[in-house]
């Protein structure tokens, strides 16, 4: 068990295939980490819409984005 910080309040997450995703909505900004260590390590950061509360990965990374309605493809 370990713990990981991350810049921002972190939200929502998911996890697919040795990948975290966790939103961080006062950043308005998706994290990625690798779970393959033993602690989670933060591989890429990206911008999202207004209040990223939640984010699913199907092979392709989808945030919904609370404030505008709206739901941002993420292709990492």
């Amino acid at each position: 068990c370990g713990r990981t910080p991350v810049p921002s309040t972190p939200y929502g997450i998911a996890v697919h295939r040795g990948r975290l995703w966790i939103t961080e909505t006062a950043a308005n900004r998706l994290v990625e980490l690798t779970t393959r260590p033993a602690v989670p390590v933060v591989v890429a950061s990206f911008l999202t819409g207004r209040q990223p509360n939640t984010v699913t990965d199907a092979g392709r990374v989808f945030v919904a984005d609370a404030a505008a309605g709206t739901v941002q493809i993420v292709s990492p």
